[in-house]
């Protein structure tokens, strides 16, 4: 990857990076915006198609979008406009490593391209320095050193096995829970860059390839196989114990009529639940197999969707069932042939609805956990990390036979 802000020196020479970079969408798609604000102490220079196109002393600029492309201003100038919907602006700062976009501070430099719905911003900030930002965000800074280490290596892992995952865009990641949250300079923490720091170039290896460091929250005591949670065979990422981790546990409750409301967003059309059944779990206790009956039909939710489908935290839970059943009314003092009107519109009733509960029926949710259960949980590092783990200890106990490796 060739980037300018890596490159440039006071003399303003153009190589190759040395180091690697990745590229950040910030704001794209429907998120594109049409102006946008840019700060810098020493001022900026500006890139298109690797050619050096303005340099600006002043401390402040606008990039606006105007009907063929974008426009960059200063105070008193016109320093470029874009009028091709294809080529990309990348500005930097005229010396340091900060710029700041919309009062924002982030390292490296910023991209600006146009499309339809506006400007597209994207940060181009190298690997260490993102990590700097990412780490923090993902992980409590204020937590066990050798924890925050482990959460430094499973992030570079997902940044580097992420490279061109939005191609179509041109950037690497986006900056949210979709990839990893990213907030540039104002989340760092010297307790986490420190993490960074004496972790620079370390990986996480299986065979001689990276890990795919899956990451989550909590397991609440044992992690989950990848097959029980996206059906795939990885040999790294088993169901383990984890001693120690803190056991966080939670309750969801729902009516019917809300579940009935859920799978109609969901888009699952089995009319009005009348009954959930877990049909099977894994060796590790979490639910891979439940079954939603409605008087329309059946939904049957498997693997990830046992939780997702309900919008649980995780997938090791319980489901109670309380509300009013419908029961037979007295019928000693009627005629047979109104008894038998009676016990027959009954019995319907219950053939509809199995266990006879009625509209009013209330499903108590309870369970153990946040995230999908996958690869290093993060409270389970941070009890290893407290009982004295190292963070290669903690990596290759979460991913079964992995081993570190370093590029320096």
């Amino acid at each position: 990857m060739v980037c300018i802000f890596a490159v440039l020196q006071i003399a303003m020479i153009n190589t190759a990076c040395a180091e690697t970079y990745l590229k950040i969408g910030l704001k794209y798609g429907n998120k594109s915006v049409s102006k946008c604000t840019l700060y810098s102490e020493s001022g900026f220079y500006g890139f298109a198609d690797g050619e050096n196109v303005f340099s600006a002393n002043e401390g402040k600029l606008t990039v606006k979008a105007t009907e063929t492309g974008i426009e960059i201003r200063g105070a008193e100038n016109c320093y470029y406009s874009l009028n091709n919907g294809l080529q990309t602006v990348e500005i930097t700062p005229a010396s340091g490593e900060i710029i700041e976009l919309d009062n924002i501070p982030y390292r490296g430099s910023v991209m600006f391209s146009f499309d339809v719905n506006g400007i597209k911003v994207i940060n181009c900030v190298e690997t260490e320095s993102y990590l700097k930002s990412v780490v923090p965000s993902e992980m409590p800074a204020s937590w066990h050193i050798e924890a925050l280490k482990a959460q430094a290596v499973c992030a570079r892992n997902y940044a580097l096995s992420n490279l061109n995952k939005y191609k179509s865009y041109g950037f690497d990641m986006d900056d949210t829970t979709a990839n990893q949250v990213y907030k540039g300079v104002n989340s760092e923490n010297e307790n986490s860059s420190k993490a960074v720091e004496e972790t620079k170039g370390i990986s996480l290896m299986h065979d001689g390839k990276l890990v795919q460091t899956f990451f989550y929250s909590s397991g609440a005591g044992t992690t989950e196989d990848v097959k029980n949670v996206w059906g795939s065979e990885i040999p790294y990422l088993k169901s383990v114990a984890v001693p120690g981790e803190e056991v966080r546990e939670w309750e969801e409750v729902f009516t019917a009529y809300d579940l009935t409301e859920r799978m109609k967003k969901v888009g699952i059309d089995i009319g009005n639940v009348q009954k959930i059944e877990i049909t099977k779990r894994s060796e590790a206790g979490r639910v891979t197999e439940v079954i939603i009956t409605g008087d329309k039909g059946e939904y049957k939710a498997e693997r990830e969707k046992a939780r997702t489908v309900f919008g649980l935290k995780s997938a090791l839970y319980d489901i109670e069932v309380s509300g009013n059943k419908s029961e037979l009314p007295d019928i000693s003092g009627y005629s047979p042939a109104v008894q038998g009107a009676v016990l027959g519109k009954y019995i319907f009733e219950l053939l509809l609805n199995p266990l006879g509960f009625t509209e009013d029926a209330v499903y108590t949710f309870k369970g153990k956990g946040n995230g999908h259960a996958v690869g290093l949980s993060q409270y389970g590092a941070k009890a290893l990390a407290e009982s004295g783990y190292t963070y290669e200890q903690i990596l290759t106990h979460f991913y079964t036979g992995s081993y570190i490796e370093s590029n320096q």
